[in-house]
């Protein structure tokens, strides 16, 4: 678990933008002799520090529980002074699958993780959003960040890019401190019954606020809180929300876009915290639809697979 590798990684054409698939030959051994653990924090929360350096990049990483005691985080910070060096780190998993799932806009996507085909051959490396996960159907294992795009998967094994080293177009391409968090996540079931599109999302979303804001998100979210989201039939909701903005033909309304995130359609229950008067449908142009009936200051909406739908606040 959490171990990082280190290859070299030289490509003739479009040097930042290609990863040789024939890396894995080149993997480089890293002297982890001098690495060391103690014990420390991590705001508020007992963590272990792991100090050492990849090759000539020194690298701090703290080792923590999350709240919750759901996930094991990582919080690293690296001078990287590489050069045409690629780091990743490899989660090994006693999960045996066939498709890597990977977080898209709006979505997840299933690829193969043993190619018959050419085409599926190259998808060594393949891009993912804010999630990545292998399962079985009884359990499986997730690899969540705040931003690193970069997966590759095998059958019983899930990675993360974390960095890469490349001269051209820039020679100082990512040189200097580097500061990212990602985190592993074990799971019993399903995705759905496991989710993963929700810890992902909050993981992702928790790390790039300040300590401060983080221990008061729950307070902050009671009070400005602007909806709520649940399964009709008392499931977890996998509907989450995408955006919230102000409607772009200047009317001062709000617009609401939500998304089923993990392909099974759900019906769902939409409460708004505040008291909203009128409720219309719209679509991804923000035009006018149908107005919508609200119960209670709350709402029933039926999403199918991957579906996005756009309600805009009138009053």
């Amino acid at each position: 678990m959490n171990t990082l590798r280190l290859y070299r990684n030289v490509n003739g054409y479009y040097d930042a933008w290609e990863i040789g698939s024939m890396y894995e030959q080149e993997e480089e051994a890293l002297d982890t002799s001098l690495w060391h653990m103690e014990e420390s924090q991590y705001q508020g929360r007992p963590a272990w520090l792991l100090k050492g350096q990849v090759k000539d990049s020194p690298f701090s990483q703290r080792i923590c529980i999350s709240q919750d005691g759901c996930l094991l985080e990582f919080h690293t910070e690296i001078f990287w002074q590489e050069r045409h060096r690629m780091l990743k780190v490899d989660f090994p998993a006693a999960v045996r699958a066939a498709e890597v799932t990977g977080e898209i806009a709006f979505g997840a996507i299933k690829r193969p993780v043993m190619g018959s085909y050419q085409w599926e051959k190259d998808r060594y490396e393949v891009c993912g959003h804010r999630y990545s996960l292998l399962e079985d159907g009884s359990r499986g294992i997730g690899l969540f960040n705040d931003s690193k795009y970069g997966y590759s998967a095998k059958e019983d094994r899930i990675s993360l890019t974390l960095l890469r080293a490349p001269l051209m177009p820039d020679m100082y391409a990512d040189q200097g401190r580097q500061e990212f968090s990602y985190a592993c996540y074990p799971f019993e079931g399903d995705s759905r019954r496991g989710q993963i599109a929700q810890r992902a999302v909050s993981f992702n979303r928790r790390s790039h606020l300040g300590e401060s804001l983080q221990k008061r998100a729950g307070i902050l979210g009671k009070s400005f809180g602007l909806l709520e989201i649940a399964g009709a039939a008392g499931e977890p909701a996998h509907v989450l929300i995408e955006s919230v903005k102000l409607a772009e033909e200047g009317s001062k309304r709000t617009v609401i876009r939500l998304y089923e995130a993990v392909g099974c359609p759900q019906k769902v229950r939409i409460s708004f915290v505040p008291a909203v008067k009128e409720l219309m449908e719209s679509d991804i142009l923000e035009r006018e639809g149908r107005r919508l009936p609200l119960a209670g200051n709350s709402i029933e909406m039926a999403f199918g697979s991957f579906e996005i739908k756009t309600l805009m606040i009138l009053k």
